[in-house]
């Protein structure tokens, strides 16, 4: 048998509130009978003959009353501590389950707010995706304003110059006034439609190549067809010389 208080206090700590309890009143229970078995033993001894009340029997057993009833004193504080426990601990978990829904119901109040807020922001997304579409139609349409003016003031500041001192300029003012206008007009198409110009090229070389694998096998194909040609006409051209002689 072990009693080592160390393990006794780790077995107390590993039981939990129900079987501390359980424990307790079984422990009260045991007592309470072994207590009644003992007063009535006691009661049946009394009423026998042979050992009947006396003047030594009688002291005997009032003590043993005495501590039967010291002893049940004992068993009833000890009940009434273990109802008085079990009522706060039922105290306890009502007050718990209280607690517990009204942190549920703050929580689906939160959770209600959250779904308003969320609605709130999916109601402003909105309406300023609506904006920034009104915003890109309106760059849109200066946009094309722009665009329209442009050839009219290069046209404009074309035709504003002097016919004759524009006529005398040299050849190589003209080709520095139109070539380097044209390589900055490609760079900006290039880096703009870069992507459909790398897939417009890639069609173009599929289509070549396809092309010239066609070819190839066409050719690989006729190939045979003159030598069997050839072949014939040899075939010919050996019958009419071997029937000359006979004519």
């Amino acid at each position: 048998m072990d009693l080592n208080p160390a393990t006794d206090e780790n077995r107390m700590e590993e039981r939990s509130i129900h079987q501390i309890f359980s424990d307790s009143i079984n422990e009260i229970g045991r007592k309470d009978s072994s207590l009644f078995s003992l007063s009535y033993g006691r009661h049946d001894r009394s009423r026998d003959p042979e050992t009947g009340p006396g003047a030594d029997n009688t002291s005997k057993m009032m003590e043993s009353l005495k501590d039967t009833l010291k002893k049940m004193s004992e068993q009833l504080r000890h009940i009434k501590d273990i109802r008085d426990e079990l009522n706060i601990l039922m105290s306890i978990a009502r007050f718990q389950r209280k607690v517990k829904t009204t942190l549920t119901l703050q929580e689906s109040e939160i959770a209600s707010f959250q779904a308003q807020i969320a609605n709130r922001q999916a109601n402003e997304s909105t309406k300023q995706g609506e904006e920034s579409v009104k915003q890109g139609k309106i760059v849109l349409v200066f946009t094309l304003i722009t665009v329209w003016f442009l050839p009219l003031s290069f046209l404009t500041s074309l035709f504003a110059l002097d016919v004759a001192s524009f006529m005398k300029a040299p050849a190589w003012a003209l080709y520095i006034i139109f070539l380097v206008p044209s390589i900055f007009l490609g760079s900006a198409v290039a880096y703009v439609w870069k992507t459909q110009i790398k897939g417009f090229l890639k069609t173009l070389r599929d289509k070549a190549n396809g092309s010239s694998k066609g070819a190839n096998q066409g050719t690989s194909t006729a190939r045979p067809i003159p030598s069997k040609i050839s072949s014939r006409k040899h075939k010919g051209g050996d019958e009419e010389s071997g029937g000359s002689p006979s004519e």
